[in-house]
């Protein structure tokens, strides 16, 4: 079965740091193919600068995969937030029936991407274009791929929807 055939599960273990404005995090990780034919594993170090309505970010990527070259990559990010709400979350809770207040952040962020990190094995230069939205430590991130002309693109003839998603544990 070609669904079986061409899945990849990957393993990703990193670290994160942030303050108001900058942000950082450096992950390794590896993966391989469902049946084993090929792996795949490198590092990714990510950068940022986020103020309140902007923000810019630069990712490295050093991949090697068993059948291609060692590959340098990158990515280059820009954000702009389109509708920001910071407040308290009043409810009930169900363990001792008193009422709590929780601050809840939400935010939607108009995110563009231009880069060559790889989403399947080669890399494959592509701009990216998409609506972050994020409540509290979830987000979500669905976005068009649109690869560019030139280069060894496989599959550059398509345009592809892409959705990425995060839980930020504090």
């Amino acid at each position: 079965m070609w669904l079986l055939e061409n899945r990849v599960e990957k393993t990703f273990v990193g670290y994160h740091y942030s303050d108001n404005y900058w942000q950082a995090y450096g992950t390794v990780y590896y993966g391989s193919e469902y049946t084993g034919n090929w792996h795949t594993y490198g590092t990714l170090l990510h950068g940022g600068y986020q103020r309140k309505w902007f923000g810019l970010a630069l990712e490295l990527n050093m991949n090697k995969d068993s059948g291609l070259d060692f590959q340098y990559n990158y990515d280059v990010q820009a954000s702009v937030s389109i509708w920001q709400h910071d407040g308290n979350v009043r409810f009930i809770s169900r363990k001792c029936r008193k009422e709590k207040t929780e601050r809840l952040s939400q935010r939607a962020d108009i995110c563009v991407s231009f880069g060559n990190i790889p989403e399947f094995r080669n890399n494959v230069r592509n701009l990216r274009a998409g609506i972050k939205l994020a409540n509290g430590n979830l987000w979500v991130l669905p976005e068009i791929c649109i690869p560019s002309i030139g280069g060894n693109n496989i599959g550059k003839d398509y345009i592809r929807v892409l959705c990425n998603l995060g839980w930020t544990i504090r």
